[in-house]
């Protein structure tokens, strides 16, 4: 107890209070002779009883436990109700020992991000042939999308996908470009990262009538639509707030694939 105190301080009241508090007063020159070098033990357990029950010191007789705790040394002693002097006192108070601690929660961004990721993580088919990837909801994935060109040795592929790029990065979206390897094996690359939306320039989109189009993969169900270049950047900003991608595109034309996803 008195190693206790040793750590404790006073933290003061805001107003005194008065309360009834239970002391004792052991008698040391009856316990000295009686309990020999255990007589400061038996005083120490007597006052933290007197704390914790007061009750019990109604008969005329105590009994309290010194010793370490354990079953080897613990041990109950009996002393004289006389002897330790119980009472029963109103005292003015204006403060208490308290003893200082500090909650350090250990919760640093490698264990959220970690989480995050393996909640994520994902795998299923895609034409027989296992998939991997992290569904992450599009206000947290690292990239908003990824634009490919379908081929690099068609200039105006090349060209409006760089013109698409740009675009998307100056309305403040952050996007990848990725023109190496074939278009499926770029989808899986980008789906193993957790980018939730593709944008593929193809020759459909730059040959039919009209304004310039490219197509829209969504990550999840692989499921495609085409829209125009002009339209891109709202749509995608749109799926990043929240929109659900088959209200964003509701209408559009859908691209039909023999990609299947279980």
């Amino acid at each position: 107890i008195r190693d206790v105190y040793k750590r404790q301080i006073f933290k003061r009241y805001d107003e005194p209070k008065t309360v009834e508090r239970a002391t004792v007063d052991p008698d040391m020159a009856t316990l000295g002779p009686e309990f020999g070098g255990d007589a400061a033990a038996v005083a120490d357990a007597l006052e933290t009883l007197a704390e914790r029950d007061p009750d019990a010191f109604a008969g005329e007789s105590v009994t309290v436990e010194i010793g370490d705790g354990d079953a080897t040394d613990a041990r109950e002693v009996e002393v004289d109700a006389d002897v330790a002097n119980f009472s029963v006192e109103t005292v003015t108070e204006s403060g208490e020992h308290i003893t200082p601690h500090v909650v350090e929660p250990s919760f640093g961004v490698g264990r959220t991000v970690q989480t995050l990721l393996a909640h994520a993580y994902t795998e299923d088919e895609v034409d027989d042939e296992a998939r991997t990837y992290l569904a992450l909801e599009p206000e947290v994935a690292p990239q908003d999308a990824a634009v490919f060109p379908l081929v690099t040795n068609d200039d105006r592929l090349v060209d409006l996908a760089d013109a698409v790029a740009a675009d998307l990065r100056a309305a403040g979206l952050a996007v990848t470009y990725d023109d190496s390897g074939s278009i499926g094996r770029r989808y899986r690359r980008q789906d193993e990262v957790g980018t939730p939306f593709c944008v593929t320039v193809d020759r459909d989109g730059i040959e039919s009538d009209g304004p310039d189009t490219v197509t829209v993969r969504e990550r999840d169900s692989a499921a495609q639509v085409r829209v125009s270049a002009d339209e891109l950047a709202g749509k995608l900003a749109a799926l990043r707030a929240g929109d659900e991608f088959e209200s964003v595109f509701d209408g559009y034309e859908r691209v039909e694939t023999d990609v299947e996803t279980n």
